[in-house]
């Protein structure tokens, strides 16, 4: 076995390896993605490096990825990594091997970007990564990073209205965001990274310029909600990672199949959109660059988004455990996935207290890691 740095030469062959590894859980998921294989890591950043491990006949055997961004880590601007997409070939040789032969250039990757901080997120129920990287056999323990829980989320799927349910606030006036908001949204979305763990840069043109990275994302896809007075309660932004990434189901399990049954019989009164069928692509689009300072501003932003969604595609998000606001309003029907948000250590490092601040006035609140789902 031998570890490589891949190149965008390697893209095709790429693709077909990690369209082949199914990750298990409720759902059995493959991915496939469009255009170049590495166009799903320029929504993070233009800086990452993808390790693939190749057999004696040069076919992949492994692959992992580390992606680097600046941000606000623990209220410091600094690099920060995000590891993702590890696929091990099912063979002996390749599971006993990978640890020895990643690692190294992992950890290398980090030390010359002087970042201290790596992050990973995981389905509880992927078992082959989550036995592999979290609980890992006692006989390579000491060479494997440690997995240390952050927080826990779950990606939510917006699948239809029920009826006569609640509405949304009208008091909550929604906009479609123009070129004038830049500053003052900017403004806001700072003030609300003070206080989270993990956070972006928020400036006019670190906006612009993270904008230009997703495909098909414009600024008027974007709804900031605000108050009678004007002052802003939060944003969202409506997006569709079908040209970068698909999800293809590939199995439904145990409850899961039960429910996905259900949802496909529901579909056919037309107040329920289903998921799809196995071995079809999933038909949903983003709500991504999503802020809030209430449930009510985020209902009033979900359901302008839900209603923005042609069917058959129903609406994906993420929510982090604490986190009140984004709870699934009770208005709509839901299905969710758990996750967990890990931050990646040498084996022999204590994890740094990683608690997120409470805002003035409020000590139990909590704001969660500023991280996109379309970044899974």
């Amino acid at each position: 076995m031998e570890i490589l740095k891949a190149s965008e030469s390697d893209s095709q062959r790429l693709k077909a390896f990690f369209e082949r590894m199914v990750l298990p859980g409720a759902i059995d998921f493959s991915l496939q993605r469009s255009g170049s294989f590495f166009d799903q890591y320029r929504l993070f950043s233009d800086d990452f490096e993808t390790l693939i491990m190749v057999d004696d006949d040069f076919e992949i055997a492994g692959m992992a990825s580390v992606l680097f961004r600046e941000g606000i880590v623990r209220g410091e601007k600094q690099t920060w990594g995000y590891a993702t997409d590890l696929r091990i070939a099912p063979t002996r040789k390749a599971i006993s091997q990978w640890a020895q032969k990643f690692l190294p250039e992992l950890e290398s990757a980090c030390e010359s970007r002087r970042c201290k901080y790596v992050f990973s997120a995981v389905q509880t129920s992927d078992n082959q990564a989550y036995n592999a990287l979290i609980r890992p056999a006692s006989h390579t323990r000491r060479r494997l990073p440690r997995y240390h829980l952050v927080n826990r989320f779950r990606i939510v799927g917006l699948h239809g209205r029920v009826p006569f349910g609640e509405k949304p606030l009208p008091s909550i006036r929604l906009s479609e965001m123009k070129h004038a908001d830049l500053e003052p949204l900017c403004a806001y979305l700072q003030e609300q990274a003070m206080h989270r763990t993990l956070a972006h840069v928020h400036t006019p043109q670190n906006f612009l310029e993270e904008l230009s990275r997703w495909p098909g994302l414009r600024i008027s896809d974007f709804r900031i909600a605000r108050d009678s007075k004007g002052k802003i309660l939060g944003c969202a932004a409506l997006w569709d990672g079908r040209p970068v990434q698909t999800y293809v189901p590939q199995n439904y399990n145990g409850f899961a199949q039960t429910l996905q049954q259900t949802l496909w019989l529901a579909s056919l009164t037309r107040i329920v959109r289903p998921m799809a069928d196995p071995l079809e692509p999933m038909q949903m689009q983003y709500l991504t660059h999503l802020c809030c300072d209430s449930p009510e501003v985020f209902h009033r932003l979900a359901d302008d988004a839900f209603e923005r969604v042609r069917r058959p595609d129903f609406l994906a998000y993420m929510h982090f455990r604490g986190n009140w606001r984004t709870l699934p309003p009770t208005s709509f029907i839901s299905t969710s996935l758990p996750y967990g948000f890990y931050m990646v250590l040498p084996p022999n490092l204590e994890a740094p207290d990683l608690r997120a601040k409470s805002r003035p006035g409020s000590p139990m609140d909590y704001l969660p890691p500023e991280f996109e789902l379309a970044w899974i």
